[in-house]
């Protein structure tokens, strides 16, 4: 049985995750999987890849999509702070 290759693998699945989210950057998937990790330089391929692949296997659980920048302002116009009765 051949070695598993670990940096091929996480190309393989950086691919998949932009063909699945095409508005997410590359930056923003490693980022997002390695983000518990703090210092990722001493990563070795077996615990990105194992890192992004915990991370693409979350992808696929979050059905909502992301807001519009349109919907989050037009939630913002909506909030009130303080009591109602307080005039400014």
């Amino acid at each position: 049985m051949a070695k598993k290759n670990y940096y091929t693998e996480t190309l393989k699945l950086l691919t998949e995750l932009h063909k699945q989210h095409p508005t997410y950057n590359m930056g923003k998937h490693i980022s997002t999987a390695t983000d518990e990790y703090g210092n990722i330089w001493s990563m070795n391929d077996k615990s990105l890849y194992e890192a992004i692949k915990k991370y693409s296997d979350t992808l696929q659980y979050d059905t909502q999509p992301e807001p519009s920048i349109e919907a989050i302002i037009a939630d913002a116009v909506d909030l009130r702070i303080g009591d109602e009765e307080d005039d400014y």
